[in-house]
């Protein structure tokens, strides 16, 4: 989800920070590895005490429902290209001035 109230919430500024300590890892790794990278921060939150979740919020009821690992893996995927993304947009704007 979008918007301060999600960015704020102590859940998702941990998994940014675990995305944020991987970048270098994932900028140089394989497609494979990205892929691993990605299930291995899932599990991580998985893992925490208590158990971290992915949810996703259903537009029409706006009830929250449990993403599998397999979706909660390809939004971390998806959370790690927009870092590196963003962080080399950043790079080659100041590049450019």
């Amino acid at each position: 989800g979008r918007g301060a109230w999600f960015n704020q919430h102590p859940g998702n500024e941990h998994f940014r920070k675990m995305i944020d300590e991987q970048k270098a890892a994932y900028m140089a790794g394989t497609k494979k590895q990205k892929m691993a990278m990605s299930n291995a921060i899932v599990e991580a939150i998985y893992s925490m005490d208590p158990p971290g979740r992915f949810l996703k919020k259903c537009a029409d009821t706006g009830q929250w429902s449990e993403l599998s690992m397999r979706d909660a893996a390809d939004r971390a995927a998806q959370a790690m290209a927009y870092a590196v993304r963003g962080k080399d947009k950043s790079k080659r704007r100041r590049e450019e001035r």
